[in-house]
């Protein structure tokens, strides 16, 4: 059973080989490059999106920096002095 379909599925497939319908649009051979570029953009950018994350990065960055700087004067302009 699995014999006859396989044959009869390859038949189908050599046929639509063999015969081919005429075409009615050109393709563009760079067509290739674009898409290999749109599949590596897509890649890379994921990469820094998802595994980088590098807005949470400099976010943290910025806090840690806040956190570290000295008061400002006009903060210590409205304490008492003794």
């Amino acid at each position: 059973m699995f014999s006859r379909v396989a044959t009869t599925g390859s038949f189908v497939f050599l046929l639509i080989i063999a015969l081919p319908s005429p075409v009615l649009a050109y393709v563009d051979p760079g067509i290739l490059a674009v898409l290999y570029q749109a599949i590596y953009v897509f890649i890379f950018g994921s990469l820094v999106a998802w595994v980088l994350r590098p807005w949470n990065y400099v976010k943290g960055l910025l806090d840690r920096f806040r956190k570290r700087t000295p008061r400002s004067h006009a903060a210590d302009s409205n304490e008492s002095h003794p």
